[in-house]
């Protein structure tokens, strides 16, 4: 099972929940690419992953939701431009702390058409916009 958490606290509740098998359950680290609704900065992300591997968890990687790119014509190209940026600055993190992030995942139907960088692994979309 694969859960995201966004600080240390969710890391700690689900640490605790998985009592003595907390590697059983995948951490992905929730990055905010300026949809400002949650989600922690790209900076943070290594930190949050190298918590949760303190804890027994497993951290798969980083997601993130570019909502930003809902709120109407011209919005979908930039919010893509910020959530790679997001991404790249959140793989980045994982790396300086020497964790791999295999999971890269974007999401966001308005901003699926832009989602091509090479560091996204996997792409959710769902959200419907009449920014489409």
């Amino acid at each position: 099972m694969r859960v995201g958490v966004d600080n240390v606290a969710a890391i700690e509740a689900l640490a605790d929940a998985m009592g003595d098998e907390p590697d059983r359950l995948q951490v992905v680290v929730e990055i905010d690419c300026g949809a400002r609704r949650s989600g922690a900065p790209p900076t943070a992300a290594g930190d949050l992953a190298l918590a949760a591997r303190n804890r027994g968890l497993a951290p798969a990687g980083v997601y993130t939701y570019p909502g930003h790119g809902c709120f109407g014509p011209g919005s979908r190209e930039p919010a893509a431009h910020d959530q790679h940026a997001a991404l790249t600055g959140a793989v980045r993190s994982f790396g300086a702390v020497g964790i791999t992030a295999e999971v890269v995942s974007a999401g966001s139907t308005p901003t699926v058409a832009y989602s091509t960088s090479n560091v996204i692994t996997e792409i959710r979309p769902a959200s419907m916009s009449s920014a489409i």
